[in-house]
């Protein structure tokens, strides 16, 4: 029987590395691809093979490449190499290409605004906690922000709530909440499914996110959509950054040693904060309730005046 676990387990193991080391091989011929697509695709013999490479490696459900690719960054697996294509040598730059996927992957897309914004109650403006653009916090989302999309959601959707309750909403106030929440891309999908039936303002939401600056979903019925394709999407428990911190060597992540002090600080001001606050008492919105008529000044100065 023991021996019977063993094989079991083994096979497991190979056929994990072996999934790995496919998403691996795609990821090289997609970032070499991308360093040829400038060449006449007529003078590169594996053009084609590197394409449909590139294709298939797009095709990969988040739910599967995301896991692998922090892997691949975990084991310090990916590095830059040359390429033979052809008649020419090419630098296949496939960290960058990676980091970049990642950050896709990822799915995040509120820029710089993130300093008073619904996800970042617990950013002071000073120091470390000050604003962070998407692009440098994928991995520390990955590891650690994405535990509080529940909080975060719900303390967003009590303001669009009442927003949407006045007797006259003010659209840009309604424009910027919803700008916000769909910032955090993906994750707040399953938060849109189970409210969208009863609560049909959210609709306004599901536009938003059909807008090239918010994925370009091209949603025609999200619920339906969604219903379908809510698999592709399910990632693995949030691990949280001092226990990834112990299973493998932080510093193997392809960011700066500034970037992985600020994550620990990240993480635990927002630890701190969700343990000890209320979260919309934090909140731009609260600040600008009793106002009728509201201007970009108004959220501006209510979003950074401390």
């Amino acid at each position: 029987m023991k021996n019977i676990i063993l094989l079991v387990l083994l096979s497991i193991t190979l056929a994990v590395k072996a999934a790995y080391a496919d998403y691996a091989s795609l990821l090289y011929k997609a970032s070499a691809f991308e360093s040829i697509i400038a060449l006449d695709k007529d003078n590169a013999d594996k053009y084609d093979e590197l394409k449909a490479a590139s294709v298939q490696l797009s095709s990969v459900p988040v739910s599967e490449a995301l896991p692998e690719l922090m892997s691949l960054f975990e084991r310090k697996v990916i590095t830059n190499r040359l390429e033979r294509i052809g008649d020419i040598t090419i630098t296949n730059y496939a960290v960058g290409y990676a980091y970049k996927k990642a950050f896709l992957l990822t799915g995040l897309t509120f820029g710089f605004n993130s300093y008073g914004h619904i996800a970042f109650p617990w950013l002071t403006g000073k120091g470390q906690l000050m604003t962070i653009p998407s692009t440098m916090y994928s991995f520390f989302w990955w590891y650690e922000g994405r535990r509080y999309v529940e909080q975060i959601w719900n303390a967003w959707y009590a303001c669009w709530q009442t927003e949407c309750g006045r007797e006259n909403p003010r659209s840009l106030v309604k424009k910027t909440l919803a700008d916000e929440i769909c910032g955090l891309g993906y994750y707040v999908f399953p938060f849109l499914y189970q409210n969208l039936e009863n609560d049909k303002s959210l609709n306004e939401i599901v536009s938003m996110f059909n807008e090239p600056s918010h994925g370009n979903w091209g949603f025609k019925n999200f619920s339906e959509w969604y219903s379908i394709n809510s698999n592709r999407f399910v990632l693995p428990t949030v691990e949280t950054i001092s226990v990834a911190g112990k299973r493998f060597e932080i510093s193997n992540l392809p960011v700066s040693k500034m970037t992985l002090d600020s994550m620990q600080a990240w993480e635990k001001a927002a630890s701190d904060f969700y343990r000890s606050n209320n979260i919309s008492s934090n909140y731009w919105y609260n600040k600008i309730q009793n106002k009728n008529i509201i201007s970009e000044e108004d959220i501006f100065q209510a979003k950074f005046a401390r």
